[in-house]
């Protein structure tokens, strides 16, 4: 049971069991995971999905611990993505989000095949499949972020994106202004007979 409450109100042993839960809970059958899947050579490209439900993309009030520590699970990945670049290994992180099911859908259904999850399967067999290939260290929401959305658009994604992370996104302006002054500075290079590698 996660604590609930104004941080401060909560004794400190008690508010650090989430943390614990969710980043030494993942961080252990991650490490698991990379070890065996690094001797797997047969597999072309090794994928490793983690979960974060809601709390990681703002503040919650009553629910600090949880909050941090769902944002913290994010930022490992990110950081394991980048400390695996040289392996054949992607990991992501997936939040499937809530959903309501109506109480008469129930009984007698499997509620798991209902269409309120059909985008989260999809986006399940999309990262752990060879379509994203390269798409590693991102954030994804199943609620908010259809998969065919993603297919569209992952090569852009797939680079040094600050998308589907929680990076602060750089103004348009500053990246044009920045590829800008890259762009004269080569030009006086080029003017003193300098050549670019």
């Amino acid at each position: 049971m996660e604590p609930k409450g104004p941080a401060l109100s909560i004794p400190l042993e008690t508010w650090a069991v989430p943390l614990r839960t969710c980043l030494e809970g993942s961080f252990y059958p991650i490490s698991v995971l990379f070890n065996l899947l690094k001797g797997s050579p047969t597999i072309p490209r090794r994928k490793i999905i983690c979960f974060s439900g809601g709390g990681a993309d703002r503040g919650h009030p009553g629910f600090s611990s949880a909050s941090a520590a769902k944002a913290g699970l994010i930022r490992l990945v990110e950081t394991l993505s980048l400390e695996w670049s040289n392996e054949p290994i992607d990991i992501n992180i997936l939040a499937p989000g809530s959903h309501r099911i109506p109480r008469s859908n129930l009984v007698g259904t499997n509620i798991l095949n209902s269409p309120e999850f059909e985008n989260l399967w999809n986006m399940i067999a999309f990262l752990i499949s060879e379509q994203s290939d390269g798409f590693t260290g991102k954030w994804v929401s199943a609620q908010i972020h259809h998969v065919d959305f993603l297919k569209q658009n992952l090569k852009a994604w797939s680079e040094d994106s600050d998308e589907f992370t929680l990076r602060p996104k750089t103004p348009r302006s500053q990246i044009e202004q920045k590829a800008s002054k890259n762009h004269l500075f080569w030009q006086k290079i080029k003017f003193f007979g300098v050549k670019k590698d």
